[in-house]
C-alpha cells in the first residue's frame, strides 16, 4: 500500500487532484500476485496503479479496459515502467504442412485468427525480426496475393479459396523462428470508459491498432507510449471518445494516428514516422488539436483531413515526400508550421495558415474553389500557389496577393531545407522540441 500526502498530475490539460490518497500498487509479474494484465485491471481499483515489471518483457498479452473507471481525483493507472505489449506469437509449426520443398501452408492460423478481410488488409508475418506486408496496408496499396508459384524467400500469400496462408521460410529459417500477429490491439478501451492513465508503455506487432479506444471514453490520458509496426494505427479513438495523447512515438505503422467518429483528441509532443498509409488521418465529426508534433518518412499522406473534421495544429512539423490533403467539409487552422516537399492539396474545406514557412523546389500549393482560405505572416519557396485556378510563382506573387487578398505579410522567399526543418526561421514555423 502506497500512502501519498498530496498528488497532482496535469498533462496535457487533464488535472487529477486528490489529498491523503491510498492507492495500491499492483504488480504483473511471472512470480507475483498478478500473472497476467488482465487479472490486475479486473481487480485494480479507483486510485490503483497497475505496474508492468520490465524484466517480464515483453508481454506477449493486450491490456483490455472495458466498461472500467477510475474516480474524481483517483484515477486507475496501468504504468508499463517501459515494458512491450507484443501481439504477435511464434508460428506453431503443428499448424503447418510442407506441401511442396521449402512451402508451408496453413488452414489452423486462419481458422484461429477468424481470418476476414478486414484483418488480411492489415495482416503480415515477421521473418527474422523484419515485418513482411507483401505490399499490403491498412488505408493504402492492397496489392494483389502472389501466387504460390511467385513466392521467394520470406515471403507470403493467402489464397481465398482454401482459407489457407502459404509461406516460404528464409533459407535455413525455422518456422517456429517466424511470428504472426495474433492480438488485434495493445491497449484496448471499450464500453463505458473515465479517468484511466495509461502511461510508459509500448505496443508492437499487432494486426490492428497499438492503442485502440471505441465507444465512450472522458478523461483518457495516454503519457509516454510508443506504438511500433502495428497492422493499422498507432492510436484510434472512435464513436464518443475524447484522449489526451503527451509524448508519444508510432513508428512503422500503416496509419500513425487516426481518429474518428465523433471522437476528440488533445496530442502534445508527437513524433509520427515512417508510416506507409497516413501520417495523421481524421474525419468524420471529430475534433482534434496536435502541438508540438514532427510527422516525417514517406507515406500515402503525410496528413489527410476529411468529412467535417475540425483541427488546430500549433508547432508542427512537416518532413515528408507525400502531400497534404484537406478536403470535403474539414477545417483546419494552423500556426508555426514547418513543411518541406510537401505538396498542399486543399478543396470544399476551410484553412487559416498563420506564422509558417512552407518550402520545396518543386512543391504546389492547390486552393480549390469554393474554399475558405486565411493566410497571412507566412515564409514560401515553392514552385506554384495555385489558387482560383491560376497558377502563381515568385514573379507573381505580388499579384497572388491582390487576387487572394491573403498574405499581405507574407514573403516568398528562397528557403533551405536546414531553415525549415531545423527550426532556424523563428518566429516564423515550427521549432519541434519532442520530450
Amino acid at each position: 500500500m502506497l500512502r501519498f500526502k498530496f498528488l497532482l498530475i496535469a498533462i496535457a490539460g487533464l488535472f487529477f487532484t486528490t489529498t491523503s490518497l491510498h492507492a495500491d500498487e499492483l504488480l504483473v509479474s511471472k512470480t507475483g500476485t498478478y500473472k497476467t494484465i488482465q487479472q490486475a485491471i479486473k481487480a485494480a481499483q479507483p486510485g490503483d496503479v497497475i505496474k508492468l515489471s520490465p524484466a517480464d518483457s515483453p508481454y506477449y498479452e493486450s491490456a483490455s479496459f472495458h466498461n472500467k473507471s477510475g474516480a474524481e481525483g483517483k484515477p486507475i493507472t496501468l504504468d508499463g515502467q517501459g515494458a512491450t505489449l507484443d501481439g504477435s506469437d511464434q508460428l506453431d509449426p503443428a499448424e503447418w504442412e510442407m506441401v511442396s520443398p521449402g512451402l508451408y501452408k496453413s488452414t489452423a492460423l486462419p481458422a484461429r485468427i477468424h481470418i476476414s478481410n478486414s484483418i488480411l488488409g492489415r495482416y503480415f508475418f515477421i521473418f527474422n525480426g523484419k515485418i513482411n506486408r507483401m505490399g499490403r496496408v491498412s488505408k493504402g496499396a492492397h496489392a494483389a496475393f502472389k501466387s504460390l508459384e511467385d513466392l521467394k524467400d520470406g515471403e507470403w500469400t493467402y489464397v481465398e479459396e482454401e482459407k489457407a496462408f502459404y509461406l516460404r521460410p528464409n533459407v535455413g529459417q525455422d518456422l517456429s523462428s517466424i511470428r504472426a500477429p495474433i492480438r488485434s490491439s495493445g491497449v484496448a478501451l471499450s464500453g463505458d470508459c473515465e479517468l484511466l492513465i495509461i502511461r510508459n508503455i509500448t505496443a508492437t506487432h499487432v494486426w490492428n491498432d497499438g492503442f485502440n479506444i471505441h465507444q465512450r471514453s472522458r478523461d483518457i490520458l495516454f503519457q509516454n507510449i510508443k506504438a511500433i509496426e502495428c497492422g493499422d494505427d498507432g492510436i484510434s479513438a472512435h464513436e464518443d471518445c475524447q484522449i489526451k495523447v503527451d509524448v508519444m512515438l508510432s513508428r512503422g505503422n500503416a496509419t500513425g494516428y487516426c481518429h474518428v467518429g465523433q471522437s476528440q483528441s488533445d496530442t502534445q509532443n508527437i513524433v509520427i514516422e515512417d508510416c506507409l498509409a497516413y501520417g495523421v488521418y481524421l474525419l468524420d465529426d471529430s475534433h482534434h488539436t496536435l502541438h508540438n508534433c514532427i510527422i516525417r518518412g514517406k507515406s500515402t499522406f503525410a496528413i489527410r483531413l476529411t468529412t467535417n473534421t475540425t483541427v488546430k495544429m500549433d508547432n508542427v512539423l512537416l518532413d515528408d515526400t507525400s502531400p497534404v490533403q484537406i478536403e470535403s467539409g474539414a477545417s483546419l487552422e494552423a500556426q508555426n508550421v514547418s513543411s518541406w516537399g510537401l505538396a498542399w492539396n486543399i478543396t470544399k474545406a476551410s484553412v487559416t495558415l498563420n506564422q509558417s514557412a512552407i518550402g520545396g523546389s518543386d512543391v504546389k500549393l492547390k486552393v480549390d474553389q469554393p474554399v475558405l482560405w486565411q493566410s497571412d505572416n507566412n515564409l514560401w519557396d515553392v514552385q506554384s500557389i495555385n489558387w482560383n485556378g491560376k497558377a502563381y510563382d515568385k514573379s507573381t506573387f505580388a499579384q497572388y496577393v491582390i487576387d487572394s487578398k491573403q498574405d499581405a505579410n507574407s514573403k516568398f522567399q528562397p528557403l533551405e531545407k536546414d531553415s525549415v526543418v531545423m527550426g532556424k526561421l523563428l518566429p516564423i514555423g515550427a521549432r519541434v522540441s519532442i520530450p
